[in-house]
């Protein structure tokens, strides 16, 4: 039977007032904790009307309110899944945990796929005795940035803090291990560098897991949006898991076959900002990572698409860059045959790393940034991509006084 426990750990946000701590009762199973995540019931929410940027930042804090990491994604997947069903979304969770959303109120509109991780750089409990205690660290973080950091270890009695005393490589378990100061806690126990799980200063949006679980909520936001204005479309939301430690979740849908072959999917990511991609600058169209370059017609479909909210929405901002600095799921897409394009918006302190101080910090985003890119969605949600269309290529020919021949588009 699951034991219950009641404990401090997911505040509850709000736009006119400063984080302040609620209790919330959890069930406790298998070391898998599962919450209930709203402060107000969900439909109440759907009944007041509220700017876009202010239910964008209330679902940010229903999502980033919770402790996350490769492999123990549970409770993003529980909030997803609470908030798709008060949409009336249908959702599955398939063998590896990922969860498919599906929105279908557009008849033989063909399908989109937006895709986002619910994982980010953290610890799972390996060993754990009144004088030792190690972790795994899944993602991509360097040493140097590790001893001293702060932990906070999240267990069924509530979360207790430590601190990493070194960490060494664990080459069979794919990942680093953390020896870490000794707390009471239990084998399989979550933990996350000590740090806010959300706070706004002007602009910009600070939180120990931006990546990717921003590009979560921006699906969620999405997903809201399509019900209230009662937009036709067909719209698949694959939240998936292990993306930090190997691509995993994405693997596991290309493997499975989750999506149909001319099914297009956008890759959604927060993406460490480059010399060229600047943050507050807009949503970036991506046209590829580190390992590929996208589908050039969806990249194009998003383009003209940004180009075209730009002229009506001043406040809207796009950008369009390679974002080179690491491999994202649109690659494991790509390489599985599937029409792939890519947005994100640019990242500080990528994976909590603060290159400045060779500390531990928030990653932060801009508002303004993620709102552009909600609305970017919604509008190729609504729109759908162009079909490829297939174009005769016609030259006029020029000649020059040596007898130079120039092809010229008509």
């Amino acid at each position: 039977m699951p034991t219950r426990s009641t404990f401090i750990i997911y505040p509850y946000f709000s736009i006119d007032k400063p984080f302040k701590a609620r209790k919330c009762t959890t069930n406790v199973l298998n070391n898998k904790a599962r919450c209930r995540f709203y402060a107000l019931d969900l439909g109440e929410r759907l009944r007041h009307t509220v700017g876009m940027r202010k239910r964008i930042l209330e679902i940010a804090a229903l999502i980033l309110n919770n402790p996350t990491a490769p492999f123990r994604e549970g409770l993003i997947r529980e909030a997803i899944v609470d908030f798709c069903s008060g949409l009336g979304i249908e959702t599955r969770i398939d063998k590896l945990g990922n969860v498919i959303a599906k929105f279908q109120r557009g008849g033989n509109k063909p399908a989109i796929a937006l895709s986002a991780h619910m994982d980010h750089p953290g610890f799972i409990i390996e060993k754990s005795t009144p004088k030792r205690l190690s972790a795994l660290f899944y993602g991509g973080v360097e040493k140097k940035y590790f001893p001293g950091s702060k932990v906070t270890v999240y267990t069924e009695d509530g979360p207790c803090k430590t601190r990493v005393l070194s960490v060494t490589k664990a080459k069979k378990e794919r990942a680093l291990r953390a020896r870490l100061s000794p707390v009471q806690c239990r084998r399989g126990d979550i933990a996350c560098w000590d740090l806010p799980s959300m706070k706004i200063k002007g602009d910009l949006l600070y939180s120990r897991a931006c990546d990717d679980l921003v590009g979560c909520v921006s699906i969620l936001a999405l997903f809201e949006k399509l019900v209230r204005r009662k937009i036709r479309a067909n719209v698949i939301g694959l939240f998936t898991v292990a993306e930090e430690s190997g691509l995993n979740g994405a693997k596991y849908i290309c493997t499975q076959k989750q999506l149909g072959a001319k099914t297009p999917i956008i890759s959604i990511e927060t993406s460490a900002r480059r010399p060229d991609a600047k943050i507050a600058s807009g949503v970036v169209i991506r046209v590829g990572d580190k390992q590929s370059i996208f589908s050039p017609h969806i990249t194009t479909c998003l383009l003209e698409t940004a180009q075209k909210l730009a002229k009506q929405n001043r406040r809207f901002k796009f950008q369009r860059k390679l974002m080179d600095g690491g491999t994202c799921e649109g690659t494991v897409y790509h390489s599985a045959g599937q029409t792939t394009g890519a947005v994100c918006i640019c990242l500080g302190n990528y994976h909590n790393r603060n290159d400045k101080r060779t500390t531990i910090s928030p990653e932060f985003v801009s508002i303004n940034d993620l709102e552009s890119m909600v609305e970017l969605l919604i509008e190729i949600a609504r729109t759908g991509f162009a079909p490829l269309p297939y174009r005769k290529a016609v030259f006029r020919i020029e000649k020059g006084t040596l007898g130079q021949v120039h092809l010229l588009s008509k």
